[in-house]
């Protein structure tokens, strides 16, 4: 690293979290990996899930199932987004998995396109974004099934998964179990739960879950989870600011005379936002007040005492977890994580902190996975 802003990422904390879910439900997992798995990095990720023989991966996207392709990695993919009618080619020559996101796309397709097509059937029970309503469901795969197409799987998205009570999950459930009990052939694949669902609402009808947030450690329920990532800068520079001296853009933060002003190289785009000024970083067994208009490249902290330089600050983690600093932002630990910007290198160690493997956006190409 050339900058000493980093992603801390424990792969073994990761994995555990996985066996977790996976114990307490009896259950198959399908580890979610959008969003560059949840702003780690997708293709390091994905190595050590087929490793430890997760067989079907889940992404948002064609381009993100692509890029794992593209990578090396041979094993099962699921999409659970929007594929244009013009790319469905793509699914058949890099034998990807495609969900039913829509009726209309999937009746218009042709037997040369459908026959092989590897497909899960995504039931609308009552989220009203992706998906088909049942009755046009059953009727859909009848029809894949007949052009030749392999419908692996069923699946539902559950949209108040964090409710405690879970009265909207009992709603889509029974409207999913009812499409089910219509269909007269198994799946190999049923599949319904996210990570809250998982720690909160059992079911006794699928066979798998869905983690993603839930491997790197978070959920709204209190759970075994162990947070799998922090985020970490250093201090840069600091000095002494006379009492009534403003500090970065539009001097803000005026200097009360006392303490010290340290500057760490991480801003709003690294995903550090503006919004939070305020809050505070630890240093040294200290929580430390992030003070002025924090910069695109670096920010400010008040500090009491002097630390050298390139001293070690915690923007989440231990001290810091990161649900505390979502609700704080009036955020979720998702939009913090995966606004981490391709700057940040991403340290992946083991459960005793060592480095397994470092990368970089920006430097790719000099940096390759250790055997």
């Amino acid at each position: 690293m050339y900058r000493h802003t980093y992603m801390r990422i424990d792969i073994d904390a990761m994995l555990k979290n996985i066996e977790y879910l996976a114990k307490i439900n009896k259950k198959g997992v399908i580890p979610v990996i959008k969003a560059n798995a949840y702003g780690t990095y997708d293709i390091y990720v994905a190595k050590v899930l087929r490793e430890h023989g997760y067989g079907l991966l889940a992404v948002s996207s064609l381009d993100e199932a692509l890029n794992l392709r593209l990578s090396g990695d041979r094993g099962d993919i699921l999409i659970l987004g929007y594929v244009k009618k013009d790319d469905f080619d793509l699914l058949k020559c890099y034998d990807l998995t495609v969900i039913t996101f829509d009726y209309d796309i999937f009746d218009a397709l042709d037997e040369k396109i459908l026959n092989g097509l590897k497909v899960h059937l995504k039931v609308e029970s009552g989220m009203h974004r992706l998906g088909v309503e049942s009755d046009k469901l059953l009727k859909l795969d009848a029809y894949l099934r007949s052009k030749g197409a392999k419908v692996e799987g069923i699946m539902t998205h559950f949209a108040c998964s964090d409710d405690p009570l879970g009265l909207n999950n009992d709603r889509q459930f029974a409207t999913f179990k009812n499409t089910l009990a219509k269909i007269d052939h198994p799946f190999k694949y049923i599949h319904c739960a996210n990570t809250d669902a998982a720690i909160n609402y059992h079911d006794g009808l699928s066979n798998y879950i869905r983690i993603g947030l839930g491997m790197w450690g978070f959920s709204s329920f209190a759970s075994g989870l162990k947070p799998a990532i922090a985020f970490y800068t250093s201090i840069s520079h600091i000095q002494k600011v006379p009492k009534g001296e403003g500090v970065g853009y539009g001097l803000r933060y005026i200097s009360d005379g006392k303490g010290y002003i340290a500057v760490l190289p991480v801003g709003y785009a690294d995903g550090l936002w503006r919004s939070n000024s305020g809050r505070r970083v630890y240093i040294n067994g200290k929580y430390c007040p992030l003070v002025g208009n924090l910069c695109m490249d670096q920010c400010f902290v008040k500090i009491d005492e002097l630390w050298p330089l390139e001293t070690e600050v915690e923007i989440f983690g231990e001290h810091l977890p990161l649900p505390r600093m979502a609700k704080e932002l009036n955020t979720i630990p998702y939009e913090i994580i995966t606004n981490i910007g391709n700057r940040v290198s991403r340290v992946f160690v083991d459960e005793k902190g060592e480095e397994l493997f470092v990368y970089n956006e920006r430097f790719k190409d000099n940096y390759g996975l250790k055997n």
